[in-house]
């Protein structure tokens, strides 16, 4: 189970089930409504509303509703561990009502100071370093969080672009959408890191391709 802080076992366990829904399996649907169950169960559940957050922000989907999570999550951040309050105040300061791009970063730095193989702590260290333009950081962490145990498909992806933004060689690009294959073979959101592969090799042919046979999909 996550380490995340709740009173209620069964809201835990949803935040699980939708956690890895939406993380390795590419659903986000599902891991939303699983979320949304697990902070009906328990409307303090911090990480959850966070998770809601994420996720929503992710898509650039239903702004106000990703707005009253982060804050959710930011009120009550109080009951949290502290590397949890770190991620939280880390995420209020990236996407939240108040942005704020040094608070946010310093967070997430202390955070993998805590634990340097934190999902969370790295790859938001390098979403803000990418917003920033500091894109050699930004594929730094973003490929600590690729090499981890358990990760998200999400950090494949943005591993690409900030490789295309790079200027990498096909090859390395094409090695990432590989291993995110070998990774998570069942994701429903690979194809963007084949789609992204072929855009940055100008082969438009195999883009179409890949977008045509995602679009046929029921």
């Amino acid at each position: 189970l996550e380490r995340v802080t709740t009173p209620s076992l069964p809201a835990l366990r949803k935040y699980v089930e939708g956690s890895r829904a939406a993380d390795e399996g590419g659903d986000v649907d599902k891991g939303l409504t699983l979320l949304q169950e697990a902070v009906e169960l328990d409307t303090g559940f911090a990480m959850a509303w966070r998770k809601i957050g994420v996720l929503l922000g992710n898509e650039a989907r239903d702004r106000p509703r990703q707005l009253a999570a982060i804050e959710a999550s930011f009120r009550h951040r109080d009951r949290l561990t502290e590397m949890e309050r770190l991620l939280t105040t880390g995420y209020y300061y990236t996407k939240g009502p108040v942005v704020d791009d040094e608070k946010a970063l310093a967070a997430y730095e202390d955070a993998i100071r805590l634990d340097s193989t934190s999902t969370s702590a790295l790859n938001n260290a390098g979403v803000v370093h990418f917003d920033r333009g500091e894109y050699d950081k930004a594929e730094e962490m973003y490929r600590r969080v690729t090499r981890l145990p358990r990760c998200f498909g999400g950090a494949f992806t943005n591993t690409i672009y900030t490789q295309i933004m790079n200027r990498r060689p096909a090859a390395a690009i094409d090695s990432v959408a590989a291993l995110w294959k070998a990774r998570y073979p069942t994701s429903n959101d690979i194809w963007e890191g084949f789609w992204l592969a072929a855009w940055a090799r100008e082969d438009l042919a195999a883009a179409d391709s890949i977008a045509n046979a995602v679009r046929k999909e029921p």
